[in-house]
């Protein structure tokens, strides 16, 4: 479990150095057109997001599924966006058990997370934990929605730059309220 939870954070660490490393050059990002939805049948589940962004299937074992999703606009090697992981999980493990463990390998990273909230949420129509949080020393602000459902646990990690994050918190949201599991 730890070692999966290692390979999330490390993929947000990724996604979020590799923004904040480009800086946006004073970029701004190009305004939303509409959305497609990326349905993915094998793994159960489906999200829409902006039509000119690009998705990349990062990482798929039995055990795990990492997709993201990004706005190209800023031409870093992996810009503002937002990533996707569904995880094997204990059967025991509950929400609030899985969301701590997530905050707690955050902090071992040593990113120079603060927390600015948490809260219950609903998210495919079903119960989640929000948590929004930056990342003082990569001037980063980020948003976790995690979900378990069984024994599978859901994360989608939606990252920028502190500066462009008004812009790409209405993305993040449009994106976060289309994603639902497929029965």
């Amino acid at each position: 479990m730890k070692a999966k939870r290692l390979i999330i954070l490390a993929l947000l660490a990724v996604l979020v150095v590799s923004t904040v490393g480009c800086g946006g050059g004073g970029q701004e990002p190009t305004p939303i057109t509409g959305y497609v939805t990326y349905n993915d049948e094998a793994n159960g589940f489906s999200i829409s997001y902006p039509e000119h962004w690009g998705n990349l299937v990062r990482f798929q074992t039995s055990e795990k599924t990492i997709v993201a999703f990004y706005d190209p606009k800023l031409g870093c090697s992996a810009p503002s966006g937002v990533n996707l992981v569904k995880e094997a999980l204990p059967d025991s493990l509950s929400l609030r058990e899985y969301f701590e463990a997530g905050k707690a390998m955050s902090a071992d990273m040593d990113l120079g997370q603060t927390s600015i909230f948490e809260e219950q949420v609903t998210l495919g129509g079903r119960t989640a934990i929000k948590h929004v949080y930056i990342l003082t020393g990569l001037d980063a602000k980020g948003m976790e929605v995690y979900l378990v459902e069984g024994s599978t646990g859901w994360v989608i990690t939606c990252s920028t730059i502190r500066g462009f994050w008004d812009k790409y918190e209405p993305v993040f949201d449009t994106m976060l309220n289309s994603f639902r599991l497929l029965d």
